[in-house]
C-alpha cells in the first residue's frame, strides 16, 4: 500500500502544531519549576555559574551553624563566669563575717597546746606558782599586774603569750601582757634569767620605775641559748640588758618605747654573742646619758643581721656606747634613723669599733648627723649592694672607704600597732568558705558546651569561610580556684583572713578579665555570623537572577502559544477542506 500523501498546506500546519507543542512543553516546565535554566542544555554559562554560587551558599550555611554553636559555647562560659563571681561574693561575705567574729579562745584551748608540763596563767599567783614549779611552757592569758613581783626563769623555761601559738597578733597592746611597777631604792630586773634555753616571746611588757632607779624590763646574766622575739616593751627603764651571756638572739618584730627618760639603755649588752634579727623599732630616746645600743667589755659585741628603726626627737641623739666591744652591721642589715647618731667612746683604753659590712645600709632622715669620737670601719665595697647615706649638717669623722648613694626614705612605723590582739577564727567559717570554694570549682567544671570548656583552658577554633582560610582561635583560660590563686581556708588569725580577701580580689579581677576577653570573642563571631548570613542571601540572589524564570512572561508565553495552537488547528482544518470536497462527488 502506498504512503498517504498530505498536501503542502496540511504538512505546514502540522509542523506549526508540533513546534507550538514543543514550546508549550518548555514553557510549562518553566512555570512548574520557576526556573528558566533547568539544566546546562538551557544555558551552560548561567547554569554552572548559578551552581557555583549555590554551592558556596550551602557551604557557608553549614559554617553558619558552626558559628552559632561557637556562640553558644562562649555563652556557656560567660554564664559560668557570672555565677562564679556570685559564688566568690558569697565567699567574701564569709571572710568578712569571720573578721567580725574573731575571738580569743578560752584558756582550755591553750592548755591543750602547752602540754602536761606547761601552764596557762591569768593571775600573778598562777604565774609565780608555775615559774617556781619549773613548768617548761608558761602561757600568759590576758593582762597580769605583777605589782612589784619579779620573775626569775629557770632552765628550759618559756614565757610566752598567745601569739606564740597559731600566729596570734604580737604587736602593741597584745592580749598577753605583763605590768610591773617598782618604787624601791635598789634597782630590780622584772624578767631575769641566769639559766639556759629560755624563750621570751609574744608579750607586751610595761615597766614603771617610780624612783628613777636603774632596772631592766628583761635581763640576762650568765645565761646561754636564749631567744627573745615579738616583744613590745613600754618602759622608763632599760628595755633589754645582757651581761656575760652567750648565744642570745633577738628576733621577730620588736618595739621598744623608752618614754624619753635619762640614764637608761634600749639594749645594753656585753655578751660575747648577741645577735639581732628581724625588725626592731626603738622610740623616744632620752635627752642625755641615754644609750640606744651599748656594747661593753673586752669581748662584748652585737651582731645585727636585720633591720633597726631608731627615732629620737629634736636635739636628742641615739648614742652608741662601744666601750671595749663591737657593734657589727652585717651584710643585708639596715639602720634607719630619725634624729642624731652619736658614737661615743666610754673608755679610754682599747676603744671599741662599729663596723658596716658591704651590703649594709645606714639611712638618715630629717636633721640626722653622724658624730664619731672613736673608730668607725667600713669593710668591703659599700657600692656592691649596700650604702651609707648621711644627709647631715655636721662633720662626719673617721668614716672612710664608702660610696654615698641616693636613698629614698621609706616611712617607718615608729608608733607600733595599737590594734590589739585579734584572737582566733572560728572553725565554722573555714568550713563554710571551703564549701563555697568547692562549689565554685564544680561550677567551673560544668561550664562546658558540647565537650568544650573555655573556663578550663580548652581552645575553640571558629571557621568563617569555605576554604578555612579565615578563622578565629578562641583561647580558653583555666579559672579553677588553684589556678587563680585561691587557697582553701585554714584561718587562724585576722591576718590569714586578710590574705584570703586579697586572693578573692585577685580572683575577681581574673574572672572579669576572662569575661572581657570572651566578650570580645563573642562580638567578633556574632558580627561574622551576621556577615555570613547576609553573604548567603547575596549568593542565592545572584544565582536566582541567572536561573529564575519571569512567571509573568512565561504565563503570557503560554497564553500566546495556546492561541497559536488554536489558530494552527483551525488552519489545518481549512487545509483539509479541499480533500473533503472530493467526498461530496459520491
Amino acid at each position: 500500500m502506498s504512503e498517504i500523501s498530505l498536501t503542502a498546506s496540511m504538512r505546514s500546519n502540522l509542523l506549526s502544531l508540533q513546534q507550538i507543542a514543543k514550546l508549550q512543553d518548555s514553557t510549562q516546565l518553566r512555570l512548574s519549576t520557576g526556573l528558566k535554566v533547568n539544566s546546562a542544555i538551557d544555558n551552560p554559562s548561567s547554569y554552572y555559574t548559578a551552581s557555583s554560587l549555590n554551592n558556596r551558599a550551602e557551604d557557608l550555611s553549614a559554617l553558619l551553624d558552626s558559628m552559632g554553636q561557637s556562640v553558644q559555647t562562649i555563652k556557656a562560659a560567660t554564664e559560668g563566669i557570672e555565677k562564679a563571681e556570685e559564688l566568690l561574693a558569697i565567699a567574701q561575705a564569709t571572710a568578712n563575717s569571720a573578721l567580725e567574729d574573731i575571738k580569743i579562745p578560752e584558756k582550755s584551748y591553750f592548755e591543750s597546746l602547752v602540754g602536761e608540763n606547761g601552764a596557762v596563767v591569768s593571775s600573778k599567783e598562777e604565774l609565780l606558782n608555775a615559774v617556781n614549779a619549773g613548768k617548761e611552757e608558761i602561757c600568759i592569758y590576758g593582762e597580769i599586774d605583777m605589782g612589784d613581783q619579779t620573775i626569775t626563769l629557770t632552765d628550759n623555761q618559756k614565757l610566752v603569750g598567745i601569739g606564740y601559738y597559731g600566729k596570734f597578733d604580737s604587736d602593741t597592746d597584745k592580749f598577753s601582757s605583763l605590768k610591773f611597777e617598782y618604787e624601791g631604792i635598789e634597782g630590780r630586773n622584772f624578767i631575769f634569767s641566769a639559766k639556759s634555753n629560755n624563750v621570751i616571746s609574744d608579750l607586751s611588757i610595761n615597766v614603771n620605775s617610780l624612783n628613777n632607779q636603774f632596772c631592766s624590763a628583761i635581763a640576762f646574766d650568765n645565761a646561754t641559748n636564749a631567744i627573745i622575739q615579738n616583744i613590745d616593751i613600754q618602759a622608763n627603764t632599760t628595755a633589754l640588758s645582757i651581761a656575760t651571756s652567750t648565744n642570745i638572739k633577738l628576733d621577730g618584730k620588736n618595739f621598744f618605747n623608752l618614754y624619753e627618760k635619762d640614764t637608761i639603755y634600749a639594749i645594753d649588752s656585753n655578751s660575747s654573742t648577741f645577735d639581732i634579727y628581724g625588725e626592731t623599732t626603738i622610740k623616744n630616746i632620752g635627752p642625755s646619758y641615754n644609750y640606744g645600743l651599748c656594747s661593753g667589755g673586752q669581748t662584748g659585741q652585737i651582731n645585727i643581721y636585720g633591720k633597726m628603726n631608731i627615732h629620737s626627737e629634736g636635739r636628742n641623739s641615739f648614742n652608741v656606747a662601744l666601750g671595749e666591744g663591737k657593734i657589727n652591721f652585717k651584710s643585708g642589715s639596715e639602720l634607719n634613723m630619725q634624729g642624731f647618731l652619736f658614737v661615743a667612746e666610754t673608755q679610754t683604753t682599747a676603744p671599741g669599733i662599729m663596723t658596716f659590712e658591704a651590703g649594709a645600709k645606714l639611712n638618715y632622715q630629717n636633721q640626722g648627723s653622724f658624730l664619731a669620737s672613736n673608730e668607725i670601719a667600713v669593710t668591703g665595697n659599700m657600692g656592691s649592694g649596700g650604702h651609707i647615706n648621711i644627709t647631715a649638717n655636721y662633720i662626719r669623722q673617721n668614716l672612710t672607704d664608702f660610696t654615698e648613694t641616693d636613698y629614698k626614705w621609706e616611712e617607718i612605723d615608729f608608733e607600733g600597732d595599737n590594734s590589739g590582739a585579734k584572737g582566733k577564727v572560728e572553725d565554722k567559717y573555714n568550713s563554710s568558705f571551703n564549701k563555697t570554694l568547692s562549689q565554685y570549682d564544680s561550677l567551673i567544671k560544668d561550664s562546658s558546651y558540647k565537650g568544650v570548656n573555655l573556663l578550663q583552658a580548652d581552645d575553640l577554633k571558629v571557621i568563617f569561610n569555605e576554604n578555612r582560610s579565615s578563622t578565629l582561635e578562641v583561647s580558653g583560660v583555666d579559672l579553677s580556684s588553684d589556678k587563680i590563686g585561691m587557697m582553701t581556708a585554714d584561718w587562724l588569725t585576722a591576718e590569714d583572713v586578710q590574705k584570703t580577701i586579697e586572693q578573692l580580689s585577685n580572683a575577681k579581677n581574673a574572672l572579669r578579665s576572662a569575661s572581657t576577653k570572651l566578650g570580645n570573642y563573642y562580638s567578633i563571631i556574632t558580627e561574622r555570623e551576621t556577615f555570613t548570613d547576609n553573604l548567603i542571601n547575596v549568593l542565592e540572589e545572584g544565582a536566582d537572577k541567572l536561573t529564575l524564570a519571569d512567571m509573568n512572561e512565561e504565563s503570557a508565553n503560554m497564553l500566546s502559544l495556546q492561541t497559536q495552537q488554536q489558530l494552527a488547528i483551525n488552519s489545518l482544518s481549512l487545509a483539509s477542506q479541499a480533500s473533503q470536497a472530493v467526498l461530496r462527488l459520491f
